[in-house]
């Protein structure tokens, strides 16, 4: 029989142990250390291939959208949507936009809390030069359902690869596009949609350079506090892709300076980036793929990032490189997120040159940190292949990432995700 005080005894013991924990000082820099990842949830199993994933916080309902391309048949790619609760029920799938014998794909999205509404752009293919960017508001009314899309760019030159941020402050959206006339001239265009009403506010805007420059693949964050947009992207002139970056205040009264952020060298290239806000930060991240890679690889691809402060400059060193497991020499298609207390979270593919295989990797980096707070650490590695992850991030730190996933190589992609949580000892940090 063990007495009072042998109990009391232990008892104090592991309060103490517990207080030990909490009070420690390498908890507040290593909340990281404590997460949860969930056992996969079927967003959308068919038997048709779904592609690119893309994933939004319902700020409102407390509740993740999910997007996701299909391809029906060899000419028609919808865009499909379906809300995923924090506890993992699932609304029934809706069809965001469908144009019989054209491809719609490359869609991104953004949720308006003053509207209720999310502001989702995409391109459509038709033929073989005919890119055009489109863009559709989603609302509810019994259901989830989109308004007619509105044409953003539909001329005889090719206009892809669409981005879009939500400025809260003026309750509007702004749009950003690649618009390409042949193989060497390429620029960047930027207009307003008026969030209440659906309708434009003022002309396009280009942001453009010298003669043979090239600017493209952008995306675009906005800063609520500083009440501007970053906007980074690949800039092209005499050699392989940088990257570059400006930032411009809410109302596009100028376009900012521009600013490399990282650039090429004979060995190595940049390829698109993706941004997202901080606390009156940014943080950058972006694929660099070497030109030749080195042996045994047949490809080698690195992610490098940066922090930029609200006002437009960056932080820190210049184009730092996330930790890597060195097993993999692909980390490519990277996405980002952020919950204030937590941090970012960046996703991103890991895979090796020389086999079919790919996993779905994730580092946590800490605000006021130039470089990851530890290596990355697996999201799915199971067997089959892994793809194309995407994230967005709850304020209480809880994060859905969705993915693609074949089974094996003659399979069909279906759309995963796996709910990512900061674990009961990550709190240390808030």
């Amino acid at each position: 029989m063990i007495g009072r005080s042998t109990i009391w005894g232990i008892a104090v013991t592991h309060i103490g142990v517990a207080l030990l924990l909490w009070s420690a000082p390498c908890l507040a820099a290593q909340p990281i250390s404590f997460r949860e990842i969930s056992v996969p949830v079927s967003i959308w199993v068919d038997t048709y291939p779904n592609n690119e994933p893309r994933v939004v916080y319902n700020s409102r309902h407390q509740e993740f959208l999910v997007l996701w391309t299909t391809r029906r048949n060899p000419t028609t790619r919808d865009i499909w949507a379906r809300h995923v609760s924090r506890d993992g029920r699932m609304t029934d799938a809706f069809l965001v936009t469908s144009y019989p014998g054209r491809y719609c794909y490359q869609p991104r999205a953004v949720y308006n809390p003053t509207q209720d509404e999310y502001m989702v752009v995409f391109t459509c293919w038709h033929g073989l030069t005919g890119y055009d960017v489109f863009a559709t508001r989603l609302y509810r009314e019994t259901v989830w359902q989109a308004h007619d899309a509105i044409a953003v760019a539909a001329t005889k030159r090719a206009e892809t690869h669409p981005a879009v941020a939500y400025n809260v402050r003026s309750d509007e959206y702004l749009l950003v596009w690649t618009e390409r006339s042949d193989r060497f001239d390429a620029s960047l265009w930027l207009r307003r949609i008026v969030a209440s009403s659906g309708k434009w506010l003022g002309d396009a805007i280009e942001v453009s350079g010298l003669t043979g420059e090239q600017r493209a693949m952008a995306d675009v964050a906005y800063n609520a506090i500083q009440d501007r947009y970053l906007l980074a992207y690949l800039f092209e002139a005499d050699g392989p892709a940088d990257v570059r970056f400006r930032s411009m205040p809410g109302d596009l009264s100028s376009l900012g300076t521009e600013y490399p952020l990282w650039e090429h060298t004979a060995a190595l290239h940049a390829l698109p980036p993706v941004v997202t806000t901080g606390a009156d930060e940014y943080l950058v991240v972006w694929p660099v793929r070497y030109l030749q890679a080195p042996p045994p690889s047949t490809e080698y691809i690195d992610l490098y990032l940066q922090r930029i402060d609200g006002s437009g400059v960056a932080i820190g060193k210049p184009g730092g490189t996330l930790l890597m497991d060195h097993l993999f020499d692909e980390h490519y298609d990277p996405d980002v997120a952020y919950s204030e207390g937590y941090g970012y979270l960046v996703v991103s593919c890991y895979a090796s040159s020389t086999r079919w295989e790919a996993d779905v990797y994730g580092y946590h980096v800490l605000e006021e940190q130039d470089t990851s707070h530890s290596t990355g650490f697996a999201i799915d590695q199971g067997t089959g292949k892994q793809l194309e992850p995407a994230v967005a991030c709850a304020p209480n730190g809880e994060c859905l990432v969705a993915e693609v996933y074949q089974a094996t190589t003659r399979s069909d992609g279906d759309i995963l995700g796996r709910f990512i949580r900061p674990g009961w000892l990550a709190a240390r940090q808030r």
